[in-house]
């Protein structure tokens, strides 16, 4: 199946998630679900996984029920439809998002095991890392990612880097996406199939 677009109902069916999130709305609307929703997020994965996948990782959607077993909030179904490709949790990944809000492309790292993210503070620490690092941000910043993520909650080793993006980063995981962009030019134009992968290529 080629991606030509999320179904004209995604929206809908989104807007009405919000307003109802409960069983008998997601048994009613199930068929617009796989239709609308699902099905071209497959198609979307499988035209991005020949340039993003090979010798990176695998592309898989997510599945749109909530772990609630320790949640205070109990709705049972997300709000949003996910899919990544990537290598594993604190590997990296490519993150495409639809929701009511628009389309979200995102890249990074979420939850570094503990060895991962000391190796990781350790290596933006250095002068020659940490500005490398601050580089590699600037110049996504410059294309229209937002870089977000734990902030540093703790002093820096090195006082005199305070503020820094090196020390934002040492505190924790922090993934870069960009913002929501229109539904409407990605819904039914062909043209705008490849807006996802406009947006990953600056994060390689």
């Amino acid at each position: 199946m080629t991606f030509a677009g999320f179904g004209e109902h995604a929206v809908e069916f989104y807007d009405g998630l919000m307003a109802d999130n409960s069983k008998p709305y997601w048994d009613d609307n199930l068929a617009v679900y796989r239709a609308d929703v699902r099905a071209p997020m497959e198609a979307l994965l499988a035209e991005l996984a020949p340039e993003f996948g090979p010798n990176f990782g695998e592309g898989k959607v997510f599945r749109p029920h909530r772990d609630v077993r320790f949640a205070a909030d109990k709705s049972p179904y997300k709000t949003h439809c996910g899919a990544v490709i990537e290598q594993g949790r604190g590997g990296g990944a490519y993150y495409v998002e639809l929701s009511c809000a628009g389309l979200r492309a995102g890249g990074g790292c979420f939850h570094l095991a503990s060895d991962q993210l000391a190796r990781f503070r350790q290596a933006v620490d250095t002068d020659i890392h940490g500005k490398a690092l601050e580089k590699i941000l600037a110049s996504l910043r410059k294309t229209g990612w937002e870089i977000k993520g734990d902030a540093l909650k703790t002093k820096p080793v090195r006082p005199s880097q305070i503020g820094n993006t090196s020390d934002r980063c040492i505190g924790g995981h922090w993934m870069p996406d960009v913002g929501p962009q229109p539904l409407g030019k990605l819904m039914a134009e062909d043209e705008d199939a490849g807006a996802p992968a406009r947006s990953f290529r600056p994060a390689r």
